[in-house]
């Protein structure tokens, strides 16, 4: 399969989600309808009309990822796999450059649950930021002693004390850059942010263009210094 088909059935897809999305917001203005909604298979076929039910509880959850998509039963996905099976529908995972695609024509991108979440997680990295940029202030000093100093996991995750080992000279050159933040390996979170360098102990991730990046820039604790 050619990346061009590739690319035609990812956008099949993203245009039969699109369409949910109006049909959720019909129900959603219509309050004293009750029950299962309608909704479109978001399979890759674009002739594809087969209806399936959910309640809003459950389409909410196939759209709380958006690399997730609605699928028919028997309607399985070429680049994608099964995440779970349910009564009457299932939910795909699409991988690769279907994924991509899925993203990058997210109709809730920049939606309200996305961007919010977005805002949290780059909230709790640019804290601790911060908080490094306290500890390099004592690192200089026992740092130059080892050669290496003691930071914390800038990960997303509010509940993440981990730490990480990093030259004086590591830090900076990460810091040169505040769309750039230091991470355990495994720590990373592909809907902000791609691994950009893989190291034993630590990986450096960058912010996506958009929310994240912005926010890291805007509140980066170096930026009267440059």
């Amino acid at each position: 399969m050619s990346d061009l088909s590739a690319t035609r059935k990812a956008h099949n897809e993203a245009v039969a989600r699109a369409a949910n999305e109006e049909i959720k917001g019909t129900r959603d203005s219509l309050p004293h309808v009750s029950g299962p909604t309608p909704f479109i298979c978001e399979c890759e076929d674009p002739a594809c009309g087969t209806v399936v039910r959910l309640s809003p509880e459950e389409y909410e959850r196939v759209r709380s990822n958006p690399r997730w998509f609605l699928i028919a039963p028997g309607h399985e996905s070429s680049q994608g796999v099964g995440v779970s099976e349910h009564d009457g529908y299932s939910i795909a995972e699409k991988r690769g450059l279907a994924g991509e695609v899925a993203e990058r024509e997210d109709p809730r991108e920049p939606g309200t649950l996305r961007s919010e979440r977005k805002r949290r997680i780059g909230e709790n990295e640019v804290l601790f930021r911060r908080l490094n940029e306290r500890l390099e202030q004592l690192n200089e000093t026992f740092g130059s002693i080892t050669g290496a100093a003691a930071y914390v996991c800038e990960c997303g995750d509010p509940s993440c004390i981990d730490q990480i080992t990093l030259t004086l000279a590591e830090y900076e050159r990460i810091r040169s850059d505040p769309t750039l933040f230091a991470i355990v390996p495994g720590h990373e979170l592909p809907e902000v942010e791609e691994v950009v360098e893989r190291k034993p102990a630590h990986h450096v991730v960058r912010k996506r263009p958009g929310g994240p990046a912005e926010l890291a820039v805007a509140l980066d604790p170096r930026a009267t210094r440059r």
